[in-house]
């Protein structure tokens, strides 16, 4: 069933679980599996209740730690994080729900504690997904020559993960290195060219935006209007790819939808949003988000938790 999860066979997940419901001794274990398939499926209500019996049978470290990413990317924060709280006291030595913990602040806008966090941790001690998060809080802060040293650094220990690569072409574009900007751009183009899925074609889609294929771009995300899901991770590259592209009409639909899906303001304070900050057609968005453009201080609120990577399911299989 984990490897089924993995490879994204819902069919045969759901089999395999009916299987283990009838057949599996430990019954804590049947139910935390479950939460797991049902999270994967976006059904966060079946999954809270799973996960809810697995910790009422047995009350782990582990069983904690996977109700609190369910909270969180149900847009249950404060939630979530007060059981990793709860998860942290019942286990010292891990550094999993710390970095939990450090995503949820950053996808609520609070860099610089998930900047402290993370170091305090131990940059020898968290790994590629943690320090992924910790790139992220340099970049949202505009830190770039430690943000594109903490990105290098991602793609050393994850190759293959383009992502990191966008964002090293976003920040060389801002640094005036247009040619090392187009070199990563299209490297990140390489590592997805052949995957057909949502996730896949959305990177394609910010690496084609970066490399001025607007047209391609836009197909993309056209291809996965039905597939990927309407949440504030893809809501977000969205917008990034339609802010580069010069769709400024797109992009503020999406921003608009993010702010509403409840990302912090601060994360369209950066250099590649600046933009929006002096057009009069964002003069109501930015009327009812004072915290864009680093106006009033930014709206903490963040419903959702799924830009800043939360430890995906697949860390616990």
């Amino acid at each position: 069933m984990r490897l089924a999860i993995i490879h994204n066979d819902p069919i045969q997940a759901e089999k395999l679980l009916t299987q283990l419901h009838l057949t599996l001794p430990d019954h804590a274990a049947a139910h935390y599996l479950s939460a797991i398939y049902y999270q994967q499926r976006g059904e966060t209500g079946k999954a809270l209740e799973d996960i809810d019996k697995a910790i009422a049978l047995r009350p782990s470290y582990i069983y904690r730690v996977q109700k609190a990413m369910i909270l969180s990317r149900g847009g249950e924060l404060e939630a979530a994080n007060a059981v990793l709280q709860e998860a942290i006291a019942q286990n010292h030595d891990t550094v999993f729900a710390i970095s939990l913990l450090a995503g949820n602040l950053l996808d609520g806008g609070q860099p610089g504690e998930t900047i402290r966090l993370l170091t305090r941790a131990g940059l020898d001690r968290i790994g590629a997904m943690d320090t992924y998060n910790l790139c992220l809080a340099y970049y949202i802060e505009q830190r770039y020559t430690e943000a594109q040293s903490c990105f290098k650094r991602v793609s050393d220990l994850a190759p293959k993960d383009a992502d990191p690569l966008l964002y090293r072409a976003e920040i060389a574009r801002e640094q005036q290195q247009p040619e090392q900007a187009r070199a990563l751009a299209q490297k990140a183009l390489a590592l997805t060219i052949g995957r057909d899925d949502w996730e896949g074609l959305l990177m394609q889609a910010r690496a084609y935006a970066e490399l001025d294929q607007a047209e391609k771009a836009v197909e993309n995300l056209i291809r996965i209007r039905r597939d990927a899901p309407d949440d504030l991770y893809v809501n977000y590259a969205r917008a990034q790819v339609y802010i580069t592209t010069g769709d400024l009409l797109s992009a503020k639909a999406h921003i608009r939808k993010t702010l509403e899906q409840g990302i912090s303001p601060i994360w369209y304070c950066t250099a590649q949003f600046a933009k929006i900050c002096n057009l009069p057609a964002f003069d109501d968005l930015r009327q009812q988000y004072p915290g864009l453009c680093g106006g009033a201080k930014h709206n903490n609120k963040a419903d959702d938790s799924q830009i800043a990577r939360n430890g995906e399911t697949s860390a616990n299989l």
